[in-house]
């Protein structure tokens, strides 16, 4: 067995801690005096085995009385034998024959009262070093849980903090165990449960080699409810559900949702009802190697009924086509709002038998000449145009100069061409008050679309502000 390990190299051999205020610094553990620490452990345990051996054990991670145990069996033997040699004074052993060593090799002696002392205490200390090594830890209760990660210890919780661990405020209070050995690190934790709720069994673990922070795990087989609830009930062809709701979890960008499969005398198909990653709901039926597929969008709303449609619809209900694509429904509302213009189309309907379509018309033109407007007046730039029913059109050409005095030959065309040159005639008006002559000279080049003209004036006075006017009469049909 290894010597007493030495005491802490500080100034009276004991631990002390530092206070920043004095400047005194903590006792420093150095790797030298904790490998001390494991080396006398490890010693501790080669010789509490040699105890269990003098007893025909073997360890056992699930008992604490091996060693006191393998004492009282050695023991036992031992008296067995003084028994016997006590009755049978022909074998009694010689002096020569007895040992004080509890560490003896020999098969040729046996171990004296002394002898059997020594090693009873050995295995009573080695019993309370066992016992100090693991013991029951009663002041982690209110702090984190996995700060006994790495100690060997059976450990209590009460109102710990949930928030580190990430088992939530439900797994308040449990007990559990920690233990260590060969570099790995282990935790088992099992909560406070009761009759309607399951909390479960939680692992946590680490090693030396692997810098991954560690996570809880449960283990008692999923986070459900108790299958001893048994939610689940079977009632013919019928599968019940007790619960409120039945939770389907799919990864992201996956999809998921209920599948079933048919097959009977009717064929074999499957039909499916899934969410899909747009947040869409999906209904597809397999039949006979074709897919029928039916979306509905994530939106407000409600589905409505082929029922809910009719062609002689009724208030708050939807208008259906019959047979011929015809409804027998009010189209337009029972009240209108005044307006001061029309815009859009003219309905009708084309009088035979062989035309069942009610048509639109959107020419402003066509629709005046089917109600035998009078006259068709627009006002194009300087241009004003009237068409009348019969073909006739009068077209006028104003505008305003200043003097005549460029005579060079000018040409304008027409906003709406005639279909024929058209009648002409010209007027010009001037701010001159005497001797004055003015007047645009048409030429013979001009036809149904552009007019080409020559102003003209006596003396070349300065005329002033102008006004220059052109009136054709025409046909525009």
């Amino acid at each position: 067995m290894k010597n007493k390990l030495a005491n802490i190299n500080s100034n009276n051999g004991r631990f002390i801690d530092g206070n920043p205020n004095t400047g005194t610094l903590g006792t420093i553990v150095t790797a030298e005096w904790l490998n001390g620490v494991q080396d006398r452990m490890q010693d501790v345990y080669e010789e509490l085995r040699n105890v269990l051996l003098l007893g025909n054990l073997q360890p056992d991670g699930q008992r604490q009385n091996q060693v006191a145990e393998a004492i009282k069996a050695y023991c036992n033997n031992i008296n067995l034998k003084v028994q016997s040699n006590t009755r049978n004074f022909d074998n009694y052993i010689p002096n020569s024959k007895k040992s004080n060593a509890i560490n003896s090799n020999s098969a040729d002696t046996v171990a004296t009262s002394n002898a059997v002392k020594a090693a009873y205490d050995k295995g009573v200390e080695a019993k309370n070093i066992a016992e100090k090594a693991y013991k029951v830890d009663s002041t982690n209760q209110n702090k984190n849980l996995n700060g006994l990660l790495g100690q060997n210890t059976v450990f209590g919780i009460a109102g710990r903090n949930a928030n580190v661990t990430g088992l939530g405020n439900i797994y308040n209070y449990g007990s559990g165990i920690a233990f260590s050995a060969s570099s790995g690190n282990a935790m088992l934790y099992i909560p406070h449960s009761h009759k309607t709720v399951n909390h479960g069994v939680w692992v946590q673990s680490t090693f030396a080699g692997n810098n991954a922070e560690p996570v809880w795990r449960r283990i008692d087989g999923a986070d459900f409810a108790d299958i001893r609830d048994n939610p689940l009930t079977e009632t013919g062809n019928t599968l019940k559900y007790r619960k409120r709701y039945i939770g389907v979890q799919v990864d992201s960008g996956a999809y998921g949702g209920l599948d079933i499969t048919r097959s009977d005398s009717n064929g074999s198909w499957s039909s499916r009802f899934e969410a899909l990653p747009d947040r869409k709901w999906k209904f597809w039926t397999n039949s006979d190697g074709k897919g029928f597929e039916q979306y509905l969008p994530a939106k407000n709303g409600t589905i409505i009924l082929d029922v809910d449609a009719d062609r002689d619809a009724t208030p708050n209900q939807l208008v259906r086509r019959d047979g011929s694509g015809d409804v027998n429904g009010r189209l337009f509302r029972s009240t209108y709002q005044n307006q001061n213009t029309m815009s859009g189309a003219i309905a009708f309907r084309i009088n035979n038998t062989g035309d069942n379509y009610t048509r639109y018309c959107d020419n402003p033109a066509a629709v005046r000449t089917w109600l035998g407007v009078d006259v068709i007046y627009q006002k194009i730039g300087n241009f004003e145009v009237r068409k009348y029913p019969d073909g006739t059109m009068i077209q006028t050409h104003v505008y305003e100069i200043n003097d005549l005095t460029n005579w060079a030959e000018r040409t304008f065309s027409w906003a709406v061409a005639f279909v024929a040159s058209p009648l002409l005639f010209e007027k010009i008006t001037t701010s001159a008050t005497t001797d004055t002559i003015a007047s645009a000279n048409i030429l013979s080049k001009s036809n149904a679309t552009s007019v080409s003209y020559i102003f003209y004036e006596r003396h070349a006075i300065n005329q002033g502000k102008c006004r220059v006017q052109f009136l054709a009469i025409g046909r525009w049909k």
